[in-house]
């Protein structure tokens, strides 16, 4: 029996090479605006940051009303499949780890603050749908990473009875590692990704990784 019991993915960076699909879905919907495209430094700085689209929006074009930044939501979501489908590929090894955890007895959860259809459509054309336990994302009215209540509220409803020494955050940007300080459960960092690295290592991950499969090393060597 693992020291963890489960371990808590995000997705965008983390197991999934997304940021070419976001960011021409980002330009292409301000564009349609009129409004003007932040270069690419500034739209992989709001990609890295890790948060939800409606803020992503609203950093990139301070600008924007609440009504706006509701349309460009709307316009990226219907423009990302055929962007998602084009443009996205699986980090290597992502699949094979997912398997082996699962192999080990470990719940994969995979807690993105990407829109639902977005993950869910992806995990199917990846072939891991049916290799997660669940998918937490997005969702209209729901609370999104760092916030603590993503666990009190939506992770540990999934895991009654679980101690926070049973979890581990699994991400590539500052939200992912403050989340997990902000509810006491391990986090990884994951080097590979899109958050920036001062910041990142700034905030003290548990542990880092290169690449997907060295986090096998992490659960099977945990005392």
């Amino acid at each position: 029996m693992h020291a963890f019991r489960v371990a808590l993915f995000d997705y965008d960076g983390t197991l999934a090479v997304t940021k070419p699909a976001v960011a021409a879905c980002m330009s292409r919907t301000l564009r349609e605006r009129g409004d003007p495209v932040p270069d690419a430094a500034r739209l992989s700085a709001v990609i890295a940051s890790g948060v939800p689209l409606e803020k992503a929006f609203a950093l990139l074009a301070p600008h924007l009303l609440a009504d706006d930044i509701q349309w460009c939501v709307r316009r990226y979501r219907e423009h990302y499949p055929e962007a998602d489908r084009t443009h996205t590929t699986l980090f290597d090894g992502a699949r094979q780890t997912v398997e082996a955890l699962r192999d080990l007895g470990i719940a994969v959860v995979i807690l993105s603050n990407k829109g639902r259809a977005a993950v869910e459509e992806a995990l199917r054309r990846f072939g891991l749908a049916d290799k997660v336990t669940a998918v937490l994302a997005a969702d209209p009215g729901e609370p999104t990473k760092p916030h603590p209540d993503v666990f009190h509220q939506r992770v540990a409803q999934l895991f009654v009875g679980s101690q926070a020494s049973d979890f581990l955050m699994i991400g590539d940007t500052s939200a992912d590692i403050a989340f997990a300080r902000a509810v006491g459960i391990k986090s990884c960092w994951a080097s590979y990704g899109y958050g920036d690295r001062e910041t990142c290592r700034a905030l003290g991950p548990d542990y880092e990784i290169e690449s997907i499969p060295d986090l096998i090393d992490i659960v099977e060597n945990r005392a």
